[in-house]
């Protein structure tokens, strides 16, 4: 009603601040698409240039938001040739919760070892398994969004592995989908 009555943002904070409010309302359930508040929304941005932007940017800030969360997986492998260097290896997903690693089949190390290692604040934490011989070896959970990937060639040359690290990145907080559609 205040929007109908006065026909501008400004008697609600202004543009943004009625973006946000909208976009709140529709996060709670609280204001569906088909509310009567489209019209007033409608002819109050006609008039309005800032309104305009600020609804455009908070919805795109919703929809982009939507696009980062899901499963993502990176994969970590030795060159073809096999791998003879020893190293350790930082690896992650920015915000998932925890991690999920598993080994290719076709792996085989001869002499050499591969670690997985939780990561301590951006350090080598407790080791999580160690891998020697070839496959089947057990999926391992890392907790975090990184993980230390190790490892040390032995003697016998002919290391090759491939790893695959998987992680669920959730919404941000405040990301909403609907709420994006419903201000563009």
């Amino acid at each position: 009603g205040w929007l109908q009555a006065s026909g501008d943002f400004d008697s609600l904070g202004g543009p943004e601040d009625v973006a946000t409010l909208c976009s709140k309302l529709v996060m709670d359930g609280r204001l569906e698409a088909a509310t009567s508040m489209r019209p007033a929304l409608a002819s109050a941005l006609a008039k309005c240039e800032a309104g305009k932007r600020s609804f455009t940017c908070r919805a795109l800030a919703h929809l982009l938001g939507t696009l980062f969360s899901g499963p993502r997986q990176i994969l970590e492998e030795s060159p073809l040739e096999g791998c003879l260097e020893a190293f350790s290896k930082r690896l992650g997903i920015s915000g998932a919760k925890s991690l999920s690693v598993e080994f290719d089949h076709r792996s085989h190390l001869r002499g050499g070892v591969l670690r997985v290692r939780a990561d301590k604040n951006g350090n080598l934490g407790e080791e999580l398994t160690q891998c020697t011989g070839n496959p089947p070896w057990p999926s391992v959970a890392a907790p975090g969004e990184a993980l230390w990937l190790s490892f040390e060639p032995g003697t016998d040359g002919g290391n090759c592995f491939r790893v695959a690290i998987s992680g669920e990145v959730d919404l941000s907080p405040g990301v909403s989908l609907d709420s994006g559609l419903w201000l563009l």
